[in-house]
């Protein structure tokens, strides 16, 4: 609920399993959120087409003062995190509880 309030649409950081599971838990969960696609640190998935309407861009290439939700394993979110934080999110939020509930 916390990212619903934070205001701004969001990009999920993380174009592969996660990623595409954080997207069908905000579609289930009917959460009033505005999605603006993927971006991921992996050049061979930019531009591909990850679920339903989105696709993966550069992470240069999103909108920055939009929020970030890092969808990734739990021991790779530090060094996510870490990335994320070069570009200037609004806010950066992790869901690794959420996403390992539901798998």
């Amino acid at each position: 609920k916390e990212i619903e309030h934070a205001g701004l649409p969001i990009y999920i950081y993380g174009a592969g399993r996660y990623g595409a599971d954080m997207y069908l838990y905000i579609k289930e969960m009917q959460l009033d959120i505005s999605l603006m696609g993927f971006f991921d640190s992996n050049p061979a998935k930019w531009g591909k087409h990850i679920i339903a309407d989105g696709f993966c861009q550069e992470p240069r290439c999103v909108h920055q003062k939009a929020n970030c939700v890092i969808a990734a394993i739990s021991e790779k979110i530090p060094d996510i995190l870490k990335s994320a934080s070069n570009y200037q999110f609004k806010n950066i939020f992790c869901w690794e509880e959420e996403i390992t509930e539901r798998l």
